[in-house]
C-alpha cells in the first residue's frame, strides 16, 4: 500500500513540479514512515502478530 501511495504522489509530482524536490522526497518520506509505522503498531496492538514478526517483516521490508 505504501508504495502504491508513492508511485501515486509520484506521477502527481512530476506532472504538476509545484514544489521543490528537497519538500517532495522529504516529505514524501515521512508520511510513508508514518504510514508503516501505524500498520506495525496496529498489528502489535490487536495482538494479531508478535514484535518478532513485525520486526523481521520490516527487516525484509526494508531488504528488499
Amino acid at each position: 500500500m505504501a508504495l502504491f501511495i508513492f508511485c501515486y504522489v509520484r506521477s502527481a509530482y512530476i506532472q504538476s513540479n509545484a514544489i521543490s524536490p528537497s519538500i517532495y522526497y522529504y516529505g514524501s518520506c515521512a508520511i510513508l514512515v508514518m504510514h508503516a509505522v501505524t500498520v506495525v503498531f496496529g498489528r502489535l496492538y490487536t495482538d494479531m502478530h508478535s514484535f518478532t514478526n513485525c520486526a523481521v517483516g520490516v527487516f525484509l521490508g526494508v531488504i528488499i
